[in-house]
Protein backbone atom coordinates (compact mmCIF):
# COMPACT_ATOMS: atom_id res chain seq x y z
CA UNK A 1 0.00 0.00 0.00
CA UNK A 2 1.29 3.53 -0.83
CA UNK A 3 2.56 5.18 2.42
CA UNK A 4 0.11 8.13 2.28
CA UNK A 5 -2.82 5.85 1.62
CA UNK A 6 -1.60 3.48 4.34
CA UNK A 7 -1.51 6.34 6.86
CA UNK A 8 -5.06 7.42 6.00
CA UNK A 9 -6.29 3.83 6.19
CA UNK A 10 -4.62 3.39 9.58
CA UNK A 11 -6.24 6.58 10.91
CA UNK A 12 -9.68 5.39 9.84
CA UNK A 13 -9.49 1.70 10.73
CA UNK A 14 -6.82 1.68 13.48
CA UNK A 15 -5.50 -1.75 12.56
CA UNK A 16 -3.41 -3.41 15.25
CA UNK A 17 -2.12 -6.84 16.16
CA UNK A 18 -1.14 -7.91 19.65
CA UNK A 19 0.35 -10.98 21.26
CA UNK A 20 -1.82 -13.25 23.40
CA UNK A 21 -1.17 -16.34 25.49
CA UNK A 22 -3.60 -19.26 25.58
CA UNK A 23 -4.16 -20.57 29.11
CA UNK A 24 -4.96 -24.15 28.06
CA UNK A 25 -2.23 -26.69 27.29
CA UNK A 26 -1.80 -28.51 24.00
CA UNK A 27 -3.74 -31.62 25.09
CA UNK A 28 -6.83 -29.57 25.95
CA UNK A 29 -6.48 -27.41 22.85
CA UNK A 30 -6.38 -30.47 20.60
CA UNK A 31 -9.38 -31.95 22.41
CA UNK A 32 -11.44 -28.87 21.50
CA UNK A 33 -11.74 -27.37 24.98
CA UNK A 34 -12.83 -23.73 25.32
CA UNK A 35 -9.91 -21.32 25.23
CA UNK A 36 -8.97 -18.45 27.53
CA UNK A 37 -6.69 -15.68 26.24
CA UNK A 38 -4.33 -13.37 28.14
CA UNK A 39 -3.20 -10.33 26.16
CA UNK A 40 0.24 -8.75 26.38
CA UNK A 41 0.14 -5.20 27.75
CA UNK A 42 2.56 -2.50 26.61
CA UNK A 43 2.79 1.29 26.36
CA UNK A 44 3.68 1.68 22.66
CA UNK A 45 1.25 3.62 20.46
CA UNK A 46 3.35 3.84 17.27
CA UNK A 47 3.74 0.11 16.62
CA UNK A 48 2.13 -3.26 17.10
CA UNK A 49 3.37 -6.83 17.63
CA UNK A 50 2.56 -10.10 15.86
CA UNK A 51 4.06 -13.43 14.67
CA UNK A 52 5.37 -14.54 18.10
CA UNK A 53 7.81 -17.47 18.39
CA UNK A 54 8.93 -18.64 21.85
CA UNK A 55 12.66 -18.44 22.51
CA UNK A 56 12.75 -19.43 26.17
CA UNK A 57 10.56 -19.92 29.23
CA UNK A 58 11.25 -19.70 32.97
CA UNK A 59 9.11 -19.22 36.07
CA UNK A 60 8.95 -15.45 35.67
CA UNK A 61 9.20 -14.66 31.97
CA UNK A 62 8.51 -15.82 28.45
CA UNK A 63 11.03 -14.58 25.89
CA UNK A 64 9.71 -14.18 22.35
CA UNK A 65 10.96 -13.28 18.91
CA UNK A 66 8.22 -11.41 17.10
CA UNK A 67 7.39 -8.96 14.35
CA UNK A 68 7.27 -5.33 15.46
CA UNK A 69 5.37 -3.31 12.86
CA UNK A 70 6.17 0.41 12.78
CA UNK A 71 3.18 2.62 11.94
CA UNK A 72 5.59 5.38 10.96
CA UNK A 73 7.83 3.30 8.67
CA UNK A 74 5.04 0.97 7.44
CA UNK A 75 7.23 -2.12 7.77
CA UNK A 76 8.13 -4.83 10.23
CA UNK A 77 11.32 -5.56 12.15
CA UNK A 78 12.21 -8.55 14.33
CA UNK A 79 12.42 -7.89 18.07
CA UNK A 80 13.13 -9.84 21.25
CA UNK A 81 10.34 -9.37 23.79
CA UNK A 82 10.43 -10.33 27.47
CA UNK A 83 6.91 -10.85 28.82
CA UNK A 84 6.11 -11.17 32.52
CA UNK A 85 4.21 -14.40 33.22
CA UNK A 86 2.40 -12.92 36.22
CA UNK A 87 0.58 -10.06 34.51
CA UNK A 88 1.57 -10.50 30.80
CA UNK A 89 3.21 -7.07 30.76
CA UNK A 90 6.04 -6.37 28.32
CA UNK A 91 9.12 -5.96 30.54
CA UNK A 92 11.78 -5.52 27.85
CA UNK A 93 12.17 -5.04 24.10
CA UNK A 94 15.33 -5.41 22.00
CA UNK A 95 15.72 -4.90 18.24
CA UNK A 96 17.23 -8.02 16.63
CA UNK A 97 16.78 -7.77 12.86
CA UNK A 98 16.11 -4.59 10.88
CA UNK A 99 16.11 -4.25 7.09
CA UNK A 100 15.14 -1.53 4.66
CA UNK A 101 12.23 -3.78 3.70
CA UNK A 102 9.61 -5.61 5.75
CA UNK A 103 10.61 -8.67 7.82
CA UNK A 104 8.28 -10.86 9.87
CA UNK A 105 7.50 -14.46 10.96
CA UNK A 106 10.84 -15.15 12.73
CA UNK A 107 11.07 -18.94 12.98
CA UNK A 108 13.61 -19.93 15.64
CA UNK A 109 16.02 -22.64 14.44
CA UNK A 110 17.68 -24.02 17.58
CA UNK A 111 21.32 -25.10 17.51
CA UNK A 112 22.43 -26.28 20.95
CA UNK A 113 22.57 -23.24 23.24
CA UNK A 114 22.44 -20.86 20.27
CA UNK A 115 19.79 -20.26 17.61
CA UNK A 116 19.31 -18.94 14.11
CA UNK A 117 16.36 -17.05 12.62
CA UNK A 118 14.45 -17.81 9.43
CA UNK A 119 12.29 -14.71 8.83
CA UNK A 120 9.95 -13.87 6.01
CA UNK A 121 11.55 -11.20 3.81
CA UNK A 122 9.90 -11.67 0.43
CA UNK A 123 10.91 -8.18 -0.76
CA UNK A 124 14.53 -9.38 -0.96
CA UNK A 125 13.48 -12.19 -3.29
CA UNK A 126 14.97 -15.13 -1.34
CA UNK A 127 14.74 -17.28 1.79
CA UNK A 128 17.69 -16.52 4.09
CA UNK A 129 18.93 -17.75 7.46
CA UNK A 130 20.30 -15.26 10.02
CA UNK A 131 22.29 -15.78 13.21
CA UNK A 132 21.07 -14.67 16.64
CA UNK A 133 22.65 -11.22 16.20
CA UNK A 134 20.76 -10.58 12.95
CA UNK A 135 23.65 -11.29 10.56
CA UNK A 136 22.84 -13.26 7.40
CA UNK A 137 24.33 -16.76 7.48
CA UNK A 138 23.18 -18.21 4.17
CA UNK A 139 20.65 -17.97 1.36
CA UNK A 140 18.66 -21.21 1.33
CA UNK A 141 16.44 -20.47 -1.68
CA UNK A 142 17.06 -17.90 -4.45
CA UNK A 143 13.35 -16.99 -4.57
CA UNK A 144 10.82 -16.03 -1.88
CA UNK A 145 8.37 -18.18 0.04
CA UNK A 146 5.81 -16.74 2.41
CA UNK A 147 6.03 -17.65 6.11
CA UNK A 148 8.62 -20.36 5.40
CA UNK A 149 9.62 -23.03 7.92
CA UNK A 150 12.85 -25.01 8.09
CA UNK A 151 12.47 -28.52 9.55
CA UNK A 152 14.15 -31.92 9.76
CA UNK A 153 11.17 -33.69 11.33
CA UNK A 154 10.44 -35.71 8.18
CA UNK A 155 13.89 -37.10 7.42
CA UNK A 156 16.04 -34.70 5.43
CA UNK A 157 16.13 -30.92 5.98
CA UNK A 158 13.11 -29.33 4.31
CA UNK A 159 11.68 -25.84 3.73
CA UNK A 160 7.89 -25.46 3.73
CA UNK A 161 6.15 -22.32 2.45
CA UNK A 162 3.62 -20.80 0.09
CA UNK A 163 4.65 -19.33 -3.30
CA UNK A 164 4.23 -15.72 -4.38
CA UNK A 165 1.44 -16.49 -6.82
CA UNK A 166 -0.67 -18.18 -4.13
CA UNK A 167 0.74 -16.82 -0.88
CA UNK A 168 -2.45 -17.11 1.19
CA UNK A 169 -4.19 -19.79 -0.81
CA UNK A 170 -4.45 -23.58 -0.87
CA UNK A 171 -1.02 -24.54 -2.26
CA UNK A 172 1.85 -25.50 0.04
CA UNK A 173 5.31 -26.27 -1.36
CA UNK A 174 7.94 -28.52 0.25
CA UNK A 175 11.61 -28.22 -0.73
CA UNK A 176 14.16 -30.82 0.36
CA UNK A 177 17.90 -30.46 0.76
CA UNK A 178 19.85 -32.13 -2.04
CA UNK A 179 23.68 -32.23 -2.44
CA UNK A 180 23.91 -28.70 -3.85
CA UNK A 181 20.56 -26.99 -3.20
CA UNK A 182 16.98 -27.33 -1.98
CA UNK A 183 14.67 -28.85 -4.60
CA UNK A 184 10.87 -29.00 -4.79
CA UNK A 185 9.71 -32.49 -3.76
CA UNK A 186 5.99 -32.05 -3.13
CA UNK A 187 3.14 -29.64 -3.82
CA UNK A 188 0.24 -30.03 -1.42
CA UNK A 189 -3.23 -28.86 -2.40
CA UNK A 190 -5.80 -28.23 0.32
CA UNK A 191 -9.54 -27.94 -0.24
CA UNK A 192 -9.59 -24.42 1.21
CA UNK A 193 -7.09 -21.65 1.87
CA UNK A 194 -5.11 -23.06 4.81
CA UNK A 195 -1.71 -23.63 3.16
CA UNK A 196 0.17 -20.67 4.64
CA UNK A 197 2.14 -21.59 7.77
CA UNK A 198 0.86 -20.12 11.04
CA UNK A 199 3.72 -21.23 13.26
CA UNK A 200 6.28 -23.94 13.86
CA UNK A 201 5.58 -27.66 14.00
CA UNK A 202 4.96 -29.13 17.45
CA UNK A 203 4.75 -32.63 18.94
CA UNK A 204 2.21 -34.17 21.26
CA UNK A 205 3.14 -37.76 22.08
CA UNK A 206 4.34 -39.40 18.88
CA UNK A 207 2.32 -37.11 16.62
CA UNK A 208 3.52 -34.05 14.71
CA UNK A 209 1.18 -31.09 14.22
CA UNK A 210 1.26 -28.15 11.83
CA UNK A 211 -0.57 -24.82 12.35
CA UNK A 212 -1.92 -23.34 9.12
CA UNK A 213 -3.48 -19.92 8.54
CA UNK A 214 -7.15 -19.77 7.58
CA UNK A 215 -7.49 -17.25 4.73
CA UNK A 216 -10.81 -18.11 3.09
CA UNK A 217 -12.62 -14.77 3.47
CA UNK A 218 -9.91 -12.56 4.94
CA UNK A 219 -6.18 -12.87 5.47
CA UNK A 220 -5.43 -14.39 8.86
CA UNK A 221 -8.97 -15.25 9.97
CA UNK A 222 -7.78 -17.99 12.30
CA UNK A 223 -5.57 -21.05 12.65
CA UNK A 224 -6.13 -24.64 11.53
CA UNK A 225 -4.25 -27.32 13.50
CA UNK A 226 -3.38 -30.40 11.43
CA UNK A 227 -1.76 -33.71 12.33
CA UNK A 228 0.93 -34.49 9.76
CA UNK A 229 1.50 -38.08 8.68
CA UNK A 230 4.13 -39.41 6.30
CA UNK A 231 4.22 -42.64 4.32
CA UNK A 232 5.56 -43.89 1.00
CA UNK A 233 3.00 -41.75 -0.80
CA UNK A 234 4.25 -38.53 0.77
CA UNK A 235 2.83 -36.17 3.38
CA UNK A 236 -0.78 -36.29 4.52
CA UNK A 237 -2.78 -33.97 6.78
CA UNK A 238 -5.64 -34.64 9.19
CA UNK A 239 -7.41 -31.59 10.55
CA UNK A 240 -7.83 -31.59 14.32
CA UNK A 241 -9.17 -28.15 15.23
CA UNK A 242 -9.75 -24.59 14.02
CA UNK A 243 -9.10 -21.67 16.34
CA UNK A 244 -10.84 -18.35 15.69
CA UNK A 245 -10.22 -15.07 17.52
CA UNK A 246 -12.22 -14.15 20.60
CA UNK A 247 -14.71 -11.32 20.17
CA UNK A 248 -14.31 -8.48 19.24
CA UNK A 249 -11.06 -9.35 17.43
CA UNK A 250 -11.20 -9.94 13.67
CA UNK A 251 -8.18 -12.21 13.12
CA UNK A 252 -5.68 -14.62 14.62
CA UNK A 253 -2.84 -16.01 12.50
CA UNK A 254 0.01 -17.42 14.61
CA UNK A 255 0.21 -20.43 16.93
CA UNK A 256 3.39 -21.57 18.68
CA UNK A 257 4.08 -23.78 21.68
CA UNK A 258 7.25 -24.38 23.72
CA UNK A 259 7.90 -25.76 27.21
CA UNK A 260 4.24 -25.70 28.23
CA UNK A 261 3.49 -22.19 26.96
CA UNK A 262 1.18 -21.48 24.00
CA UNK A 263 1.30 -18.11 22.26
CA UNK A 264 -0.77 -16.58 19.48
CA UNK A 265 -1.67 -13.12 18.13
CA UNK A 266 -4.94 -11.27 17.64
CA UNK A 267 -6.04 -8.65 15.11
CA UNK A 268 -8.13 -5.65 16.16
CA UNK A 269 -9.75 -2.71 14.37
CA UNK A 270 -11.78 0.30 15.46
CA UNK A 271 -15.30 -0.89 16.27
CA UNK A 272 -17.42 1.21 13.90
CA UNK A 273 -19.46 0.16 10.87
CA UNK A 274 -17.35 2.34 8.55
CA UNK A 275 -14.08 0.94 9.89
CA UNK A 276 -15.31 -2.60 9.40
CA UNK A 277 -16.40 -1.80 5.84
CA UNK A 278 -12.97 -0.31 5.02
CA UNK A 279 -11.24 -3.27 6.62
CA UNK A 280 -13.26 -5.77 4.60
CA UNK A 281 -12.60 -3.88 1.34
CA UNK A 282 -8.85 -3.74 2.05
CA UNK A 283 -8.35 -7.32 3.20
CA UNK A 284 -10.91 -9.34 1.28
CA UNK A 285 -9.26 -12.09 -0.73
CA UNK A 286 -10.59 -12.25 -4.28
Amino acid sequence: MIPGVASLYQQIVQVAWNIAFIEEGLDDILKGCPLHFHFMSHSFTDRWFADPFILSVDNKHVVLLAEEYSLNEHKGNIVRLVVNRKDYALDDRQLILCHSSHVSFPQIVRNGNDFQILPENTSEGNVSLFDSSGKRVSVLLPFPLHDALLTSLFGKPQIWGTPNHNMSGNELEVYEKMPTSYQLVQKIQFTDNIARNAGDFFRVGNSIYRPGQICNKLYGEGVCLQRVEQNAGGLHFREVRRILPPSPYVGLHTFNAYHGVVVTDVHSIRQTAFSRMMFNLRHQII
